[in-house]
């Protein structure tokens, strides 16, 4: 990387590293610009140079965490499109690698949930995985659609919750509480 780039870079990092350590400590609407400038040591001006807005950062981050998630997705979930019938060890297999990454930075999850996240594709292949083992397994579920969404957001939940109380549980614990929703197993 040619040394103009690696300086944006570095630029783009420091700007969104300022941006999560004031959201830990503030609502999205009370950041300013000037309040990242001042964060990072930065002149305001040279931070408007990267984003016009503090929405423009926010943007960026939640674009970030979304590509991450569909590489992610297309990484690992490949069982999904090819037929297979699905197992709890697809599944386990499969969010093992997601939730392990959740734990090595629990706070930039947790803050996640502070910004406008419209589109979340994690909670989405949670859906999709969850139609696939309905429709393998008992296809006849009344209010399918109810379902469906009771466990993306549950699932989504357990993630946070899991966060919020310090990640102390193993990720193979998490994992194991997410299959069983998967799979409608809540002994």
């Amino acid at each position: 990387m040619k040394k103009r780039e690696q300086n944006k870079a570095n630029s783009i990092n420091r700007i969104c590293t300022g941006f999560f350590e004031l959201l830990q400590q503030r609502e999205l609407n009370e950041i300013s610009m000037t309040d990242i400038s001042n964060q990072i040591g930065m002149k305001r001006s040279t931070v408007y140079g990267y984003f016009g807005s503090v929405k423009e950062i926010s943007d960026y981050l939640i674009d970030l965490n979304n590509k991450y998630c569909e590489n992610f997705i297309n990484e690992h979930f490949d069982f999904l499109r090819n037929g297979e019938f699905i197992t709890e060890l697809h599944v386990k297999e499969a969010l093992t690698p997601l939730i392990k990454k959740i734990a090595e930075q629990p706070s930039h999850y947790f803050l996640i949930e502070k910004l406008d996240f419209t589109y979340l594709p994690i909670l989405d292949i949670m859906r999709e995985l969850f139609n696939k083992i309905v429709e393998q397994n008992n296809p006849q579920i009344p209010y399918i659609n109810y379902f469906q969404y009771s466990c993306k957001y549950a699932i989504y939940g357990v993630i946070l919750t899991w966060i919020k109380n310090g990640a102390v549980d193993s990720p193979e614990d998490i994992v194991e509480v997410i299959t069983r929703n998967l799979f409608c197993k809540f002994y």
